[in-house]
């Protein structure tokens, strides 16, 4: 895939030209949360099961359902992006041909969200520094 670089203050052809370039991410993502390759502590499950837990509760071990990525990414993503700037640089990156930057802006983005919002809840248990994020363009990793 060749990247689709834009004029963004051209007349009336920069909006056609960021939609086609982000038909061309089509396929790719930013994927947030926490890699299965991280160790396990003290004998118990390891970090990515502790957050599928803290994520998804679990009913034989009692532990409720306490939402550190799906509810935070729904509610706070977007404004993070416009408060920090990300969705400025995001279609500036898209504009260059950068759709592999916007995403890694977005990822990155996404992982702040989830360690903030561990951390606000007073027991991330050290989750927080276990969060991170990748990103794969269609046909290839960025």
């Amino acid at each position: 895939m060749s990247p689709v670089s834009c004029e963004i203050v051209s007349k009336g052809k920069g909006l056609e030209c960021l939609s086609k370039a982000l038909e061309e991410l089509e396929g790719s993502r930013a994927r947030v949360g926490i890699p299965g390759k991280n160790g396990a502590r003290g004998g118990g499950a390891g970090n990515a099961m502790r957050g599928a837990e803290r994520e998804f509760g679990s009913i034989t071990r009692g532990i409720p359902e306490r939402s550190f990525l799906r509810a935070p990414m729904m509610r706070d993503l977007v404004k993070k992006l416009e408060r920090d700037g990300g969705a400025e640089s995001m279609v500036k990156a898209i504009a260059r041909g950068g759709g592999a930057g916007a995403l890694e802006i977005l990822g990155g983005a996404g992982a702040e969200v989830a360690r903030e919002a561990l951390r606000a809840s007073g027991d991330d248990d050290g989750l927080a520094g276990a969060v991170g994020f990748d990103v794969k363009l269609k046909g290839g990793v960025a």
